[in-house]
């Protein structure tokens, strides 16, 4: 989807910042609701500005990159973004002529995103030239900057086919697009809200159509269309702020309105007076931020204002910074989008210091719950995405939709900043932003890369270079330590190396272990580093970059030793409704950070079938290979309703092929976000080792997992599950069916024996979609899902467990809602209701309240 392949396609691509001259767009389109097409015409003017003659013109038509699903993207990402199912986009060009009306030839290249016109007569240098493009642009239904969603359609930019950059006569393919002239005659029903780059003008009204006229100069044009919105207004000096907001989103459209307003001030008194200027503020199904920016525009979600109250305040620094881009967009026109938004950001940073007195960095605010799933999976997830909701690192997301960077991305003017500091210190840093905005302030038109350079006495264009142009991805980590004791202490030598092709300064930190922290800076130049460190006492950690402010998505190897971390792996209290018994468990996984290979594992539990303790360590191999070993202290009841048994200490070893792999996925985690291995096999021989007794037992356990997907929540599940027990270690409570595990329509633990066969088919549809209840701010419900199963199972003491006239059989329906906790983590409350088969007057109805999918 990113089209970096271009680069070689187009070898005449330029480096060189010269700009063309304006081209013109003379737009006349419209807003198809029933089809959710944009169908148009537009004439385009572009001026030559090379010394050789242009035969060929390159347009991108951006709906392109949502036609089809990428096979190298994660499913996940899909079903994030498309709330129903994946609706392509795509934009058709029905013709191209020149002004005299005559066709010019043409053709789709880099997966139809581009299209390459050959001009039967070339341009000659410093001359303009005008064609004419009928195009039709069908709009996906999906979330994010470019989409509709029932009532809301976000369109960033790229709507109508637009031209890549023309610098010196020479087509540049990777960079975003240049300022141009719009002129823009849009048509769409009255009943529709519209923003837009540029203020409203009524050009004309014909029965239920209204026509409005548009003229900007921008580098892309961006629009909102919305239904059944309410209009909020705000003025603050000589800013207006508009927001056309759902009126069910009211209450937490008011509180952005008031943190925009507090922006505005702000700048004002920081920056000085502005002219008359028009924010506008949309609302928007977004998914991998709060705010997406567009031309003089912000797309806002306030569904994560649904949120915990020491959350949003994370929130209102998204808005602020979103609000300053903005500002300092139309004070800096000159300048390069990434100055605005690292400029945006430092007055974030002092804007919210000035509010509650200091910074907060979500990671140390969520660091004290670092032991529950969820927040354990912002803070250290090796899925990044996840991460990046909070944490801006360097890596893309999966799908980066920004007009600007879709073709080549680059990190947000923000990182630019912070490696700039990294490189050069944060009093260098400081002295550049003050000498360039006081040049601003005094009526001139720097260009930061200049000042940049005037301050420190250096020539950066390769720092910029490196990372606005070509942006590597650089995995630094820890090649060795060797430790010696010498005369006087100690002395260490630590061996850096670093894979991929980049420069980047990089901070490592030694600790002593009877003295203080040191500090070392690798200005990462070459393959690797070694550095000597004299200590009076030996050194036990060495750590790089523990702000994580390097370019480096791979943290498993920047710490010696591992540092390891504990996670809440169950907590969980039921009250049957059918046994009237209470079950309650509790566990706790030992870990590395960043690290799932191996863990420790220790957990309580109280059942029907009595208490069991257990401690054990699993270490993952390549190619999903799990080994476990522990041991455990049972006293288990019968499953007849026999009083407790006797106690018994047990030696566990195992051993488990998942695919795929998923080792950081403990059951508890599983249970909470229906994620599970697709297929699974394991063994486990368990030995007993306490009073004298021999008892042993050899399991054996084949768990195969299978979703199909229609569509989103639209689906067909079917599990199997089979296992063979071997031993006399607790004789007859090996395996157990009846209950929400298995036969739900059977009471728990209903039937047992030493081998199990099972199978379990499920479907699932969505009864309605986004129903944004809230509870209490802990959770933000979205989509409501029904079900219907069937299930078939025996467990039997003999050895055939495959004798299916013996298999017992239920049936039952269920609601599976689905829900962010905190607003933003996923979660499902289950409901199920389920009846054994035949149904008979004998059978009664089992009830089951859970959390999670069953399989």
């Amino acid at each position: 989807m990113v089209i970096l392949s271009l680069y070689f396609i187009f070898s005449f691509l330029s480096t060189s910042y010269a700009l063309a001259a304006p081209s013109l767009y003379d737009i006349t389109a419209t807003y198809y609701e029933a089809e959710h097409q944009i169908i148009g015409s537009e004439k385009i003017t572009l001026t030559n500005d090379g010394e050789v003659p242009l035969s060929e013109i390159y347009l991108f038509l951006y709906p392109n990159l949502y036609s089809k699903k990428n096979p190298n993207i994660n499913p996940a990402y899909y079903k994030k973004a498309y709330p129903v199912q994946f609706n392509p986009g795509e934009m058709r060009i029905f013709s191209i002529s020149d002004e005299a009306g005559t066709r010019l030839s043409y053709a789709a290249e880099a997966s139809n995103m581009v299209v390459k016109i050959t001009l039967p007569v070339p341009i000659p240098p410093k001359n303009p030239y005008t064609f004419l493009v009928y195009f039709v642009t069908k709009i996906p239904q999906k979330y994010g900057i470019f989409g509709y969603y029932r009532e809301l359609v976000a369109l960033q930019g790229g709507w109508h086919p637009y031209l890549p950059p023309l610098i010196n006569g020479k087509w540049n393919l990777l960079r975003p697009p240049e300022v141009a002239q719009f002129k823009i005659h849009f048509t769409v029903k009255e009943r529709f809200y519209l923003l837009a780059s540029a203020p409203l003008h009524l050009e004309k009204q014909s029965g239920e159509d209204q026509t409005f006229f548009f003229e900007a100069t921008l580098p892309f044009f961006s629009l909102a269309i919305g239904l059944n919105m309410v209009r909020l207004e705000e003025t603050v000096g000589n800013i207006h702020l508009i927001y056309h907001v759902r009126s069910r989103d009211k209450i937490e459209a008011k509180q952005v309105m008031r943190v925009a307003k507090e922006a505005v001030d702000y700048f004002l008194k920081d920056a000085g007076p502005m002219p008359t200027t028009l924010l506008q503020f949309s609302e928007a199904h977004l998914y991998q931020d709060v705010v997406g920016r567009g031309a003089h525009m912000l797309y806002l979600n306030t569904n994560l204002f649904k949120v915990i109250s020491p959350l949003k305040r994370f929130h209102e620094a998204a808005v602020a910074k979103g609000v300053f881009s903005l500002l300092w967009r139309e004070r800096l026109l000159h300048e390069e989008a990434w100055v605005t938004e690292g400029i945006a950001q430092i007055a974030t940073e002092q804007f919210i210091k000035e509010k509650y007195g200091r910074v907060s960095h979500m990671e140390k605010w969520l660091k004290p719950f670092a032991f529950i799933p969820l927040v354990d999976d912002i803070l250290y997830s090796k899925e990044i995405p996840l991460r990046q909701i909070y944490f801006k690192e360097t890596v893309a997301p999966y799908v980066n939709e920004e007009l600007q960077f879709f073709n080549h991305p680059r990190p947000e003017g923000t990182t630019i900043f912070t490696k700039l500091t990294n490189l050069l210190g944060q009093k260098a840093v400081d002295a550049m932003v003050f000498a360039y905005l006081k040049e601003i302030e005094l009526g001139g038109r720097p260009a930061f890369r200049d000042i940049a350079s005037q301050v420190s006495g250096k020539d950066l264009h390769w720092f910029f270079d490196q990372w606005l142009e070509e942006n590597p991805v650089l995995d630094f980590g820890i090649d060795r330590i060797d430790r010696e004791k010498v005369e006087g202490g100690h002395r260490t030598t630590i061996v850096v190396k670093k894979l991929g092709k980049g420069i980047e300064p990089l901070g490592i930190y030694v600790h002593e272990k009877n003295g203080p922290e040191q500090s070392l800076i690798w200005d990462g130049r070459g393959d690797s580093h070694e550095a000597v460190v004299a200590t009076s006492s030996p050194v036990d950690i060495v750590e790089l970059d523990p702000g994580r402010q390097s370019s480096d998505p791979n943290r498993s190897n920047n710490r010696n030793p591992i540092k390891w971390k504990v996670v809440l792996d169950r907590l969980k209290f039921s009250y049957n409704l059918n046994t009237h018994n209470i079950n309650y468990s509790a566990g706790a996984l030992y870990q590395p950070v960043y690290d799932d290979t191996k863990r420790y594992r220790l957990y309580f539990k109280h059942t029907d079938l009595g208490n069991e303790g257990r401690m054990e360590y699993a270490r993952t191999l390549q190619n999903r290979h799990t080994v476990t070993g522990g041991v455990s202290y049972a006293q288990l009841e019968a499953a007849s309703g026999q009083s407790a048994g006797e106690t018994a200490g047990i030696v566990h070893l195992g051993y488990a092929l998942g695919y795929p792999s998923s080792p950081l996925l403990s059951y508890y985690i599983q249970k909470l976000t229906g994620k599970f291995p697709n297929a699974s096999i394991s063994f486990e021989y368990s030995q007993r080792v306490t009073e004298g007794s021999d008892d042993n037992l050899l399991t054996a356990k084949v768990d195969l997992r299978k979703i199909v997907s229609f569509s989103n929540y639209h689906e067909i599940g079917v599990r199997f599950f089979a296992g063979e027990s071997f031993g006399e270690l607790f004789q007859n409570s090996r395996f157990f069916l009846g209950g929400d595990e298995g036969l739900r329509g059977f009471k728990p633990l209903q039937y047992e024996g030493n081998h199990i066969g099972f199978i379990s088919t499920e479907y699932r549809f969505p009864i309605y979609y986004e129903t944004e209840l809230q509870f209490g701010s802990l959770a933000l419900t979205h989509t409501l899902q029904g079900a219907f199963f069937i299930e078939s199972g025996n467990v039997t003491d003999s050895k055939n467990v495959f004798e299916f006239s013996n298999y017992r059989s239920d049936a039952g329906v269920g609601i599976r809602w689905q829900m962010d906790g905190l607003g933003f983590y996923p979660i499902i409350a289950r409901i199920d209701i389920a009846r054994p088969l035949p149904i008979s007057h004998e059978g009664k109805n089992l009830y089951y309240l859970s959390v999670g999918q069953p399989f």
